[in-house]
């Protein structure tokens, strides 16, 4: 039950990060409507990939399968994977390095998604133990 409601909120909170983080806490390029830029469709994606895992949170704290958790956490490495995959590799950024998006926001970006990889690993050996202790 504690690792439970514990997960979910990890994952809503990090969720909201992720949602909230872009626009208001470490900002990055300002919106251009003549011609937005590539960080600017790299936040939005992000924005869809902060829904994402606050849903996830929800489903998680709603499901007492330890089978189907272990599956959310798994998918939630792939999500934190994806979500720095797309302003490193698929999407990108400003081109000039001293743009707010490459010093503050997909730094920041990198940073919660590298703690969503590592928390949801030690959550998945937590959940594969007990898992195997039950059988």
């Amino acid at each position: 039950m504690k690792n439970r409601v514990g997960m979910a909120m990890f994952y809503i909170i990090t969720g909201l990060l992720m949602f909230l983080g872009p626009k208001h806490i470490f900002v990055g390029c300002a919106f251009n409507p003549e011609r937005p830029m590539k960080c600017w469709w790299s936040t939005q994606a992000i924005l869809g990939i902060g829904i994402l895992l606050i849903i996830v949170g929800i489903c998680y704290m709603l499901i007492k399968s330890k089978g189907i958790n272990l599956g959310m956490s798994l998918m939630s490495i792939f999500i934190g994977m994806y979500a720095i995959a797309i302003p490193k590799f698929l999407i990108g950024g400003c081109k000039k390095e001293t743009m707010p998006c490459l010093t503050v926001e997909f730094p920041s970006i990198y940073l919660i998604c590298g703690v969503l990889i590592i928390v949801s690993i030690i959550n998945i050996i937590y959940l594969r133990k007990k898992i195997e202790g039950n059988k």
